[in-house]
């Protein structure tokens, strides 16, 4: 295959995995005789028309598609390709199989929803097809969208939080002289969000006081409890199962790889993490299928892959209430299996390279789309819409690396068409390097408690063990304090929990529990005396150890795990189900050839596909552990 061949082909590449998706769902079911060649027709059609979609933007895939908008909106969307912007999209209807009319409906979106824009090219997919209907419920007048982010420096200490308030949970302490990427200001212009780590979900806010300069007032007005574009929105398909199985009437929806993302889905909140598919399945009720990660439900329960909830509407299509979790039926597997094999080789942005491989129908590394042999460099050709992010996430490698060996000049900016070498294709994503930024830490171990007011202000209960759940916490009173700062670590794996009061009170309650704070039996407390919003003094630290999860009614069995190989040479990837873990959460360490790579997964039992440290590695070890039991696994060579 030529070099020109190559890069067409990549040219296509970041709709290959939707085409696919829409593909593979004819496998499971019937063959293709048995539907109208409209069908094939449409999934060939489909990559073609498609292709670059945009951020917050709706593409018409395939006839026919009905479009409305908001007042005052014009579009041309009457014909496969075109685009709309979802800020004053109305709704979206698509077209149920017709084979007299030669017609089955098919339009795709791309939703920024709660990704924050430091997070380039990262977009929630929605697959609308056949008998189905979307209405965004977010008015343009309420929509929010953020700019392009910039670098703020910080002007003195100061303390990132969830959430822009100070009575947010603490997430991490930062040093005055850092600079670090911001997108978005509160709505008092009083907190700014950044980017504060490597992971494209690593946001936090910081107050605007303790921010350098004024140019993060330009930034977008972002209030965290308003909505993007289309993130609210109604839905409806057709009942019953289709004349041709094929064609599905349903919405598919897919989040960036390890990225949640929270939709209010017919007037629920709902937090996705990676893809569920929606159907209309009688009068007033609907039903989510996961295909693929979690879906967690507005009560806090969990959807695990390939289980599904029923859903009952009022009849203006409102949630009223959720079922209980059941495995997906037969049907709702025919409808959703080939999905998700497509997606599970193609999960979010970051593509696993043998899977590439599987789905274009490739045999051999020389065939890999952008890439040469592995004995030579790997080379990427920057398309139209590629960023830096993007790229660094398709082949598992570093932002930093890629600049360093290539010389890019502006990463935020890389012409199209520009040759780029990859080195470490495989080794693993990772950020930019800041430069000159010193490192954020959690926060540490507090010095003693001094300033004026101060003498005196210590913690006083508990001191000898944290329970496993709610404890109350005591301290002596710091005289000049208007409130109270409480914070709870792990000291093993860094997470915190936070809580504030007023004065005089001095003393609160705070959940320690797995699902808190992680496993671990190592802790500590402090807390901080505030005036305003200004800390004026700290207490030492508390280091106490937590007790173990308690065992209620008859004992349960401990950890229980189990490993699926895949099944494609170099056996690179697995599936690993866990349950009955302690503390609602689990390590699991891979080892292979190379360095080897460790995941920590939330949840008392799930599943998660874990990777070897390089795709030609492959997992020669695994092992599970949840701090109480660890179990071990051979490798996944035969």
């Amino acid at each position: 295959m030529s070099a020109g061949e190559i890069d067409m082909k990549k040219l296509g590449l970041m709709y290959a995995g939707l085409l696919a998706c829409l593909a593979m769902i004819v496998s499971p079911v019937l063959s293709q005789a048995d539907c109208p060649l409209v069908v094939t027709q449409a999934l060939a059609a489909i990559d073609d028309n498609c292709q670059e979609l945009g951020r917050n933007t709706a593409c018409y895939g395939y006839r026919l598609v009905e479009a409305d908008f908001f007042d005052g909106a014009t579009a041309s969307f009457d014909a496969p390709s075109d685009r709309a912007d979802l800020v004053t999209l109305r709704s979206l209807r698509t077209a149920a199989l017709d084979e007299a009319t030669q017609q089955w409906g098919v339009a795709l979106m791309h939703l920024q929803a709660d990704i924050p824009n430091l997070s380039p090219g990262q977009a929630v997919t929605f697959i609308v097809m056949g008998d189905a209907s979307i209405e965004n419920r977010v008015p343009p007048d309420q929509a929010q969208q953020t700019g392009p982010p910039i670098t703020a420096t910080l002007a003195a200490d100061t303390t990132a939080r969830e959430r822009p308030s100070i009575d947010s949970t603490a997430l991490l302490n930062l040093p005055s002289g850092s600079a670090w990427p911001a997108d978005a200001i509160a709505p008092d212009g009083d907190w700014v969000r950044m980017w504060v780590g490597t992971d494209i979900s690593d946001t936090a806010w910081v107050p605007r006081s303790a921010v350098a300069g004024d140019q993060v007032m330009n930034l977008a007005v972002v209030d965290p409890d308003a909505y993007a574009p289309m993130q609210a929105f109604y839905f409806t398909t057709g009942i019953g199962a289709p004349r041709c199985r094929e064609a599905p009437d349903s919405i598919t929806i897919r989040s960036p790889q390890d990225q949640f993302v929270t939709l209010n889905i017919n007037g629920a909140d709902v937090r996705i993490g990676s893809t569920i598919t929606l159907r209309s399945s009688a009068e007033n009720t609907a039903v989510f299928t996961v295909l693929e990660g979690t879906l967690e439900l507005p009560d806090g329960r969990i959807i695990d892959e390939w289980e599904s909830v029923d859903v009952a509407t009022g009849e203006d299509g409102t949630v009223t209430s959720f079922g209980e979790a059941r495995p997906a039926s037969d049907d709702e597997r025919d409808v959703a299996h080939g999905i998700d094999e497509r997606l599970a080789s193609n999960r979010g942005e970051g593509r696993r390279l043998h899977a590439i491989t599987d789905m274009d129908g490739m045999d051999d590394m020389d065939d890999m789309n952008g890439m040469s042999d592995m004995d030579d460099e790997v080379i990427h050709i920057v398309q139209q819409g590629d960023t830096l992010f993007d790229i660094a996430m398709q082949y598992r490698a570093s932002m930093q690396a890629i600049v360093d060996v290539n010389g890019v000049q502006n990463p935020s900016r890389i012409p199209a068409g520009t040759r780029l070498v990859i080195p470490d294709a495989g080794s693993g994503f990772a950020g930019l390097r800041q430069p000159e930024r010193p490192p954020a830490t959690r926060p540490p171990s507090q010095p003693p408690a001094t300033g004026a007011g101060c003498e005196g202000f210590r913690a006083t209960s508990p001191l000898q063990g944290l329970a496993y759940g709610d404890n109350r916490f005591f301290w002596d009173a710091a005289p000049n304090a208007d409130a109270y700062r409480v914070t709870v670590v792990n000291n093993e794996n860094g997470r915190t929990v936070s809580a504030n009061t007023t004065a005089p009170t001095t003393n609160v309650s705070i959940n320690t529990d797995g699902r808190a704070l992680g496993p671990g039996f190592s802790f500590g407390w402090y807390v901080e005396a505030l005036r305003g919003r200004s800390v004026i003094c700290t207490t030492d630290r508390v280091s106490i150890p937590r007790e173990a999860p308690p065992q209620t009614g008859p004992p349960i069995d401990g950890l229980t795990a189990s490993v699926n190989c895949s099944n494609l040479s170099p056996y690179d990837y697995a599936t690993v189900t866990w349950s009955n873990a302690a503390g609602g959460s689990i390590d699991i360490m891979v080892s292979d050839m190379g360095s080897g790579t460790s995941y920590t997964k939330m949840g008392t039992s799930g599943s998660e596909t874990v990777y070897s440290s390089y795709y030609s590695y492959s997992i020669d070890g695994l092992i599970v552990t949840d701090g109480v039991s660890t179990i071990s696994f051979g490798g996944c060579v035969p």
